[in-house]
């Protein structure tokens, strides 16, 4: 991170939980009892994180990963083939459309970095959808206390470092994996729902594998073999017509290709995680 960058995420930060820390006091309580006023507020902070992502230029090293796959797929060139170690795509070939998208419009438009739409996706819908549930899941609270909760998760300096400056795209697993639920463990558990939770759960998979952890929860709670069965099936359908709609997307891949990218546990060394972080130390601690 140059010193830009720090500069930037150091002032924006220090935005957010001011604002943060603002909604948490009785003024703010006050202020969201009036629908126009909590409208106000939730417009305010929306172009507060477009502004912040806009002033992002630095791009941290998995998204641009991410813009570097998505350029292999404009060219119909398979990027699980070029990524001989299999690890800088570790996913299903879903969002790799988006980043196509996005590397498109960075390229062409050029004012705008690849993370900027990236962010833009993860910020609407994604986010927003996530902070709607919470105000609908707060149901036995006062609505201003509803209004502050989920202006507090907008406005969260966690929710500002993960998801505008980071570009983490783990929350489109998350609103994914909250619709399956909504629909999966509902009151009235018909087909339709299954079928619809199903399809939202393959889909928070498809987005990271990692929602598969997920599945067992589901399955304790349906407590249903049959209704498990036909969610096993029809996340398999979905994950594997994902596969196949990417092998007649690109000239030429081997599903080998995509399984051994799928399998793989982590990323490169150095590029996220705390292997990132070691490698800004000094050679002699790190590892």
């Amino acid at each position: 991170m140059d010193i830009s960058a720090f500069i930037t995420f150091s002032v924006e930060f220090v935005l957010f939980t001011l604002i943060f820390l603002f909604l948490n006091t009785p003024a703010a309580k006050k202020i969201c009892q009036r629908k126009k006023s909590y409208l106000v507020l939730i417009t305010g902070i929306l172009f507060a994180q477009i502004v912040a992502i806009l002033f992002i230029k630095n791009e941290v090293g998995d998204v641009f990963l991410f813009s570097k796959a998505g350029h292999y797929l404009r060219l119909k060139l398979d990027f699980y083939e070029f990524d001989s170690t299999h690890s800088q795509f570790p996913f299903f070939p879903f969002l790799i459309y988006f980043h196509a998208l996005g590397n498109f419009l960075a390229e062409n438009i050029g004012f705008f970095t690849f993370s900027f739409y990236l962010k833009l996706l993860l910020l609407l819908p994604c986010v927003y959808l996530l902070s709607y549930q919470i105000n609908r899941n707060l149901s036995s609270l006062p609505i201003e206390s509803k209004r502050v909760a989920q202006l507090q998760f907008l406005a969260s300096p966690l929710t500002y470092a993960i998801i505008l400056f980071h570009g983490q795209v783990d929350v489109v697993l998350l609103v994914f994996f909250v619709f399956s639920v909504k629909f999966l463990l509902r009151h009235e558990r018909s087909y339709q729902n299954l079928l619809i939770g199903s399809f939202f759960f393959a889909c928070s998979i498809l987005a990271k594998t990692w929602s598969i952890i997920f599945f067992p929860v589901l399955m304790k709670f349906q407590k249903n073999i049959t209704k498990t069965t036909i969610l096993i099936i029809i996340t398999i359908l979905l994950l594997a017509a994902d596969i196949y709609l990417y092998t007649v997307t690109v000239y030429y891949t081997k599903l080998s290709n995509v399984l051994l990218a799928l399998i793989k546990p982590g990323g490169p060394v150095g590029i996220w995680g705390v292997t990132y972080i070691l490698s800004s130390l000094p050679k002699v601690i790190n590892w």
